[in-house]
């Protein structure tokens, strides 16, 4: 049962990621509900990160936190921003974080995947940062 309690951040941020994707296919906006939640459970999941550090048997779910936050936060900035309710404005056109920012927070977020799923004390470590990082960056985009 334990292990499975460690499987919802990601299983959370990827269900997001899916919804804000479909969002994006279909052209709607969505409510900040969704995003502020996801940001809850970005924090949620870089406490879990750092409290994993000291385990002497790895988290195999800390590998998918981070790549799936970095998923949840790429989809939601190319969904449209409901601030500009009636045209069409995008969080990734001319909003308060950049594109490049947002691929090297991707970048970030797979290297500390792979360096949980490798080393798993120092991609604990590698997560629990990337996640603050993404978390932030989630909360910038709804800023005009």
């Amino acid at each position: 049962m334990a292990r499975v309690l460690w499987w919802i951040v990601p299983a959370f941020l990827l269900g997001a990621g899916l919804f804000e994707l479909v969002l994006v296919i279909r052209g709607d906006s969505e409510p900040d509900t969704l995003a502020f939640v996801a940001i809850l459970v970005m924090l949620l999941g870089s406490g879990l990160a750092a409290l994993s550090i000291p385990f002497a048997r790895p988290v195999p779910a800390i590998a998918f936190y981070a790549p799936s936050a970095a998923f949840f936060a790429l989809a939601r900035f190319y969904t449209y921003d409901s601030y500009y309710s009636p045209t069409l404005r995008r969080f990734a056109d001319d909003g308060a974080v950049q594109p490049a920012w947002m691929f090297l927070l991707a970048a970030a977020a797979v290297v500390a995947g792979a360096l949980a799923w490798r080393f798993p004390r120092a991609g604990a470590v590698g997560t629990a940062v990337v996640l603050a990082f993404v978390a932030g960056t989630t909360a910038l985009m709804g800023t005009h």
